[in-house]
């Protein structure tokens, strides 16, 4: 189940940007704070807001700061030097964030919907969908396999309804090229993400219907033996 919800979310390398390290002078429990080497306040007091520094902090390189937006279980599970391997060798670090679309929240979950532009080639328009959990008053970066495997089916209709919204809004500031890539996107992840509800709706109903099986075999032994 964590597999398949890995697939739903990302078609980039989204939440692989992940790293670990020191930072100094700064409070780790504040949902506000001043990241040390580019001097950018944070404020990770909305799930846009992390998203927000999150890109801000690895185009800049500042994968420390980048480190402390994400849950602890994922700054435990990656390390930074490989964030910043993976960054370079993507060039995300020349990456642009040109759009972010207003969180779609549901209890401790949101999503954020962002475009990005990767200005190394044409300025190419880069779609993605981000996944927040929230931790006190703070909304973290999370990876795919922290999530309880009953949270699919919602996080699922999320981002279909996401995407509805995301195809309506006006795209000021893109040109044509970009409009055309970011609409096959967007598509492209509706596409993936309806496929992917119904597998997880048919693997519910084949489960609800193996639970049933069994309990009225279960049913029909005892009557046997009870009729002995």
């Amino acid at each position: 189940m964590n597999k398949l919800i890995g697939t739903i979310f990302f078609l980039q390398l989204l939440l692989i940007f992940f790293g670990w390290g020191m930072y100094a002078n700064a409070n780790v429990d504040s949902p506000v704070w001043v990241e040390e080497k580019t001097g950018l306040q944070v404020n990770q007091t909305t799930p846009e807001g992390t998203v927000v520094a999150f890109y801000e902090l690895l185009g800049r390189e500042a994968y420390d700061g980048a480190h402390r937006l994400l849950t602890p279980a994922s700054r435990e599970a990656i390390d930074v030097d490989f964030l910043r391997k993976t960054t370079r060798k993507t060039r995300m670090e020349g990456a642009e964030l040109a759009k972010v679309f207003p969180a779609m929240v549901k209890d401790d979950l949101a999503l954020v919907g962002h475009i990005r532009l990767q200005t190394f080639k044409e300025e190419s328009a880069i779609v993605g969908i981000s996944v927040l959990m929230k931790n006190g008053s703070k909304w973290e970066m999370v990876r795919s396999d922290e999530l309880e495997e009953n949270q699919a089916r919602e996080l699922l209709k999320m981002a279909l309804e996401l995407e509805d919204y995301m195809l309506e809004q006006p795209l000021d500031g893109f040109n044509e090229y970009q409009k055309g890539q970011i609409e096959r996107q967007i598509k492209a992840m509706q596409e993936m993400h309806h496929q992917s509800l119904e597998v997880l709706e048919k693997a519910e109903r084949q489960e609800e219907r193996t639970e049933q099986v069994e309990q009225e075999t279960s049913a029909e032994a005892q009557d046997e033996s009870a009729a002995e």
